[in-house]
């Protein structure tokens, strides 16, 4: 699982670092927020999954239009802290400003985290990094979770092998999707031990596998 304490320490950087600095960190707290989501943290945030997936693959062809988001971890962290968005159209062969809105994931929950300065240059900068340092301060609150109950621990498995445990049928990247989708659904406990092993909370398994869950004594 991702500590508390890594998401505040990142906002106390961002909150001092110039801009250059700041690009590489916002790159940093993407990387952290995927990295929470897929220990089952952060569960809670709507519309995450979906801009994780973006994220995580290959940037989308533009199919004609004039441009598209790049996927990337930098990217993502601008998609949960919000962002100013500017809608424009190709007009006489120039692009013309239609509307001007804000839009984010934690936004939607915390309004004190929309932009309402008009203000631009350096200070706006810097006024937008205390915003997303603010944003960082709330996620480490949002990842504070409880841990599994020791007694409740399963040993080290992969997500594939737990969703065949639970039930699942089918090839193995599928079923470990379907595994953690519903994990994060219900709000479940699991956290990630590295790359490819999770510790799970044995409760959420059938009573029939829970003794093939725990460790041997």
């Amino acid at each position: 699982m991702v500590n508390s304490e890594t998401f505040r320490d990142l906002a106390d950087e961002l909150a001092i670092c110039d801009e250059r600095a700041a690009a590489k960190l916002r790159d940093r707290a993407g990387v952290l927020i995927i990295d929470a989501f897929n220990s089952g943290q952060l569960s809670s945030l709507n519309g995450l999954r979906e801009r994780i997936k973006y994220h995580c693959g290959p940037t989308p062809p533009l199919n004609g239009r004039h441009a598209v988001l790049a996927a990337c971890a930098s990217n993502l962290f601008s998609d949960v802290v919000g962002a100013e968005i500017k809608r424009c159209e190709l007009r006489g062969g120039k692009l013309v400003l239609i509307e001007t809105f804000y839009d984010g994931i934690l936004p939607q929950r915390f309004p004190t985290l929309r932009r309402h300065h008009q203000i631009i240059g350096p200070r706006a900068k810097r006024l937008d990094r205390k915003r997303e340092s603010q944003a960082l301060r709330i996620l480490a609150r949002l990842v504070n979770r409880k841990r599994i109950p020791a007694a409740r621990r399963s040993i080290p498995i992969t997500m594939s092998k737990a969703a065949k445990l639970m039930g699942y049928v089918g090839d193995r990247s599928t079923i470990a999707e379907r595994m953690h989708q519903q994990l994060v659904d219900n709000g479940s406990l699991f956290e990630k031990v590295n790359r490819q092993t999770f510790i799970f909370d044995v409760k959420d398994f059938p009573k029939r596998v829970r003794a093939q869950l725990l460790p041997k004594i």
